[in-house]
């Protein structure tokens, strides 16, 4: 493989693409384009308080809380799990000890305002059942999310409660990932062109979502159920954690192929809080369904279409990174920044979420069927460590 070629999956024989140009960048944004609604509740405590009884309160309370491990580095919230050492925003190691969270994707739902921070969303599409909106984490220029707006699912384990339902559901949340593909990213023509390897540009939108990279978490940084869906190529900087083998880990990560397999068994399962995930995967591994290979081959797939979608230019990055430092990208010499610095520049010069900014800075709306009542509740209740 020629380093020319190389050089457009995001990486030379200097490093891995840092230091993104703005300006390289400026004109090929994809902006939001669901409608500004203003939020309904101030925090959770106030929706909390408005409710008539304390049963509604407490299931509330309950819908508001994740079980996180906090990085020391970036201050995201991410999983709880052993098979997840590092941050999947920025890589740093992740502490040991658990804490918990607010809940942000059922503060979105509910219409809350605010949190730590503004719970504004980069919405793409909604209705009264479910909302699409970009993934703050951006592991690509179009990284998006699903959510239920009906159902309180704290995770995909409790689909299996309800295959049937649980499988409906699902198609429903990759059929709204697909058309926001498909009508505001692969319409955008100048979008196609920046991001985009030229001999794919003609590629309808419908042949384009072949390449998609789909799937949940497990354990999820936030309890309610959410289905990414990631369009590569990779940004530069994840392109390397995914080389690293810091991205979709095996056996916390489950294809979106997998569950829906799994779910078309039509074969429940009462799981619970405490049901461990690798039971789920033996049980139906022996019903014909192998995690083991549709991961790998989940996994494999997105370096793959990675490498076949990315149109990076070098000279539209100033840096390079090397292991674990920074350098000039026309000197070498080393610039003593930290990586993850650099890394969290870069993401709000590509990401499109929150485009169109505002004083350099992202936007957002809130929700237009913002829920005055909890959610119903699909599977059992979240008292761990709460």
């Amino acid at each position: 493989m020629s380093s020319s070629f190389l050089g457009i999956h995001g990486l030379d024989n200097l490093g891995t693409y840092m230091g993104a140009a703005e300006a390289s960048f400026s004109a090929a944004h994809v902006n939001r384009t669901a409608e500004n609604t203003e939020g309904t509740h101030k925090t959770y405590s106030t929706l909390i308080e408005e409710q008539k009884t304390d049963r509604l309160k407490d299931t509330i309370t309950n819908q508001s809380q994740n079980i996180i491990k906090r990085c020391n580095q970036c201050s995201k919230a991410c999983a709880s799990s052993p098979l997840m050492p590092s941050c999947n925003g920025c890589g740093a190691e992740l502490p040991k000890e658990e804490t918990t969270s607010l809940n942000v994707f059922n503060g979105f739902v509910y219409g809350v305002r605010k949190g730590p921070f503004p719970y504004t969303i980069s919405l793409r599409s909604q209705t009264p059942s479910m909302m699409v909106f970009d993934d703050l984490l951006a592991a690509s220029s179009c990284h998006l999310n699903v959510i239920s707006t009906q159902y309180h699912i704290i995770d995909w384990r409790f689909l299996l409660l309800r295959p049937k339902q649980g499988l409906k559901l699902i198609n429903a949340m990759e059929a709204a990932a697909q058309a926001v593909v498909r009508d505001q990213y692969w319409a955008n023509e100048a979008w196609k062109q920046k991001y985009i390897y030229p001999e794919y540009h003609k590629v309808s939108a419908a042949a384009i979502l072949q390449y998609a990279f789909a799937g949940m978490n497990f354990p999820p940084s936030q309890f309610q159920l959410h289905l990414q869906y990631i369009l590569p190529p990779l940004l530069p900087y994840q392109y390397q954690l995914y080389r690293e083998g810091k991205h979709a880990t095996k056996h916390r990560f489950f294809p979106l192929k997998y569950i829906r397999k799994v779910l078309e068994t039509d074969v429940p399962m009462n799981v619970n809080m405490e049901t461990n995930v690798l039971d789920i995967v033996e049980k139906y591994g022996k019903l014909g369904v192998s995690y083991d290979k549709i991961y790998q081959e989940s996994y494999n797939s997105l370096g793959i279409n990675h490498k076949r979608l990315a149109y990076w230019q070098k000279n539209d990055f100033t840096m390079r990174l090397r292991d674990g430092k920074i350098y000039d990208a026309e000197s070498n010499e080393e610039l003593g920044l930290d990586m993850h610095s650099v890394a969290a520049k870069d993401k709000l010069t590509l990401q499109n979420y929150g485009r169109p900014y505002a004083n350099d800075k992202p936007t957002g709306t809130f929700y237009k069927y913002a829920r005055k009542t909890p959610l119903e509740t699909w599977n059992g209740s979240c008292t761990k460590n709460v």
